[in-house]
């Protein structure tokens, strides 16, 4: 995780957030071109000292986030 927003990855921590929105932003232009009649959504939450950023674009599958970040 460290890797993933701390400071080997970027600079500042709060950079980490930022990529997250515009990677599901990213997603939403690909699956507008790929899926007639798409409507894109996001749901950012902060609760209990998580952050969780929840899109409908184009996803990972757990085996795929498993096999790129582990």
């Amino acid at each position: 995780m460290n890797l993933l927003i701390g400071t080997y990855l970027y600079s500042r921590k709060d950079t980490a957030i930022r990529e997250l929105v515009q990677n599901a932003v990213d997603t939403f232009r690909l699956k507008q071109i790929i899926s007639e009649g798409f409507t894109p959504n996001i749901k950012i939450e902060f609760s209990n000292q998580k952050f969780t950023v929840e899109d409908n674009g184009i996803c990972m599958s757990f085996e795929e986030a498993s096999e790129y970040f582990f």
